[in-house]
């Protein structure tokens, strides 16, 4: 589903894809870590990108695709990408289910190069694998959070400068995306830093699914299932972090007796209810 590619060129955005940019905010330790952080957000794009196309047969025709644009630090994998790869699949279960570098396992795809098909990247790379590792975290997210069927990417790397790197994933949902990308960052920069995958990003992952299962109405009645698994304070964080982050929005009530903002997420395509 998401082979890797040899180095590329990148591609200017079109106007309408350059509009639609912007920088992450990180969801997990906020801006004011950012100067310390080995993978660097440069940019994220939504849009069709067709360059991009014939780098991966199972793209789906007419789905757009949210294009982010990496800096990593050299020498950040430190030889440490296979356990990377295995706390990152204990702790997300589902990416031993993903298919890469045409049927290949993830595990195949990192640690078989001699075996792998269809993929470009043949010797050692650490820039690469930490970018594609990050690919495989944003997919599995995403795909949870919208209940998609099926969601391909390509990671290419830059010729220059060396240490940039452009992962393309299939995308139904602009905010989606973005969320699923700033949680997959996260996650792959804490391992980086030597931490390992705090469960808070469960709970947001879990928050976020809830929110886009019901979509234009608010969330906080929906929540009593997470706040007895994780709590309401951990319930309570992640719910600000997606509001923060422009997931969610305050909805539209005809009503409201709570005291505080009702909060919903509205999807691109989608139009807002009016709760009773």
């Amino acid at each position: 589903m998401t082979p890797r590619r040899k180095r590329n060129e990148p591609t200017e955005p079109a106007p309408a894809e350059r509009e639609r940019s912007g920088q992450r905010r990180s969801l997990a330790h906020g801006v004011e870590g950012e100067a310390r952080r080995r993978i660097e957000v440069r940019d994220l794009l939504f849009g069709d990108f067709p360059q991009v196309t014939p780098l991966n047969p199972d793209f789906v025709p007419g789905v757009k695709r949210l294009k982010m644009t990496l800096s990593i630090s050299e020498g950040s994998a430190n030889g440490g990408i296979s356990e990377y790869v295995e706390a990152l699949t204990g702790f997300l279960p589902s990416l031993s289910f993903h298919r890469c570098c045409g049927d290949n396992s993830l595990k195949e795809s990192f640690f078989e190069r001699d075996q792998r098909r269809h993929c470009s990247v043949k010797e050692m790379d650490g820039g690469v694998d930490l970018a594609h590792l990050v690919e495989h975290v944003l997919i599995d997210v995403q795909h949870y959070i919208a209940r998609m069927r099926t969601c391909s990417g390509v990671t290419c790397a830059w010729s220059t400068p060396r240490d940039c790197y452009d992962i393309f994933v299939e995308c139904v949902d602009e905010k989606v995306g973005r969320t699923a990308a700033g949680i997959a960052v996260d996650l792959v920069e804490d391992l980086l830093a030597g931490r390992r995958p705090n469960p808070r990003y469960l709970c947001l992952i879990q928050a976020a699914r809830v929110a886009c299962d019901h979509s234009g109405w608010p969330i906080e009645p929906r929540l009593g299932p997470l706040i007895a698994s994780w709590g309401r304070p951990l319930v309570g964080e992640a719910v600000a972090d997606l509001r923060s982050n422009g997931f969610l929005r305050e909805a539209r009530v005809s009503f409201n007796f709570s005291g505080r903002p009702l909060l919903c997420f509205v999807s691109d395509e989608g139009t807002e209810s009016i709760a009773p």
